[in-house]
Parts: C-alpha cells; sequence; structure tokens
C-alpha cells in the first residue's frame, strides 16, 4: 500500500467517522424532544384525568 492510497483510506474512516457523529448527534436530539413530547402528554392527560375526577365526584 502505498502513501497515497494510505491518505485516501485515512480520509475515508475520517468521513465516516464525521458522518456518524453528525447523525449520532442528531438521534440524540430527536430522542431528547420525544421524551420531553411524551413527558408532557402524559402530564396533559394527568392533568384531564385530575380534573374529571373533580367533575364526576
Amino acid at each position: 500500500m502505498n502513501v497515497s492510497n494510505l491518505d485516501k483510506l485515512v480520509l475515508s474512516v475520517k468521513k465516516i467517522l464525521k458522518y456518524f457523529a453528525h447523525t449520532e448527534a442528531k438521534a440524540t436530539d430527536v430522542s431528547v424532544s420525544v421524551a420531553r413530547i411524551y413527558h408532557w402528554r402524559n402530564e396533559v392527560f394527568r392533568r384531564h384525568v385530575a380534573q374529571a375526577k373533580r367533575i364526576f365526584i
């Protein structure tokens, strides 16, 4: 393997690692957003149930 091929290999590996790092960051952002939405939805549902109990009791 000559130096040119080695340089190309290193560049390719760097590009792949950069892509995965970017993808992982996006996945983390998405999972945090989904968790927040899920928590908010549960909180809203809990409030509605509590309000309904007050109405019917």
